[in-house]
């Protein structure tokens, strides 16, 4: 019942992957401004193969540049 601007994942997490997560997110029906943060080139083709590349607004690499995430944020 919580509603929320931006939604910000890393990949590989503790408990979920960022993909898991994603998971629930869809079958929720949340749909806000998703990005996920990876180290992983092949993040791309992991939210394609499970059908969840439309979910997100971008893939923000590591190491994180903090302008560059700050500006992603405010573009969208």
């Amino acid at each position: 019942s919580k509603k929320y601007d931006m939604v910000l994942l890393d990949y590989k997490m503790p408990v979920l992957t960022g993909v898991d997560l994603l998971k629930r997110l869809k079958a929720d029906n949340i749909r806000e401004r998703i990005f996920i943060i990876s180290g992983r080139p092949s993040v791309g083709r992991a939210l394609k193969d499970e059908d969840l590349a439309d979910m997100i607004r971008g893939v923000i690499a590591k190491p994180i540049n903090f302008e560059t995430l700050l500006e992603n944020i405010r573009n969208e």
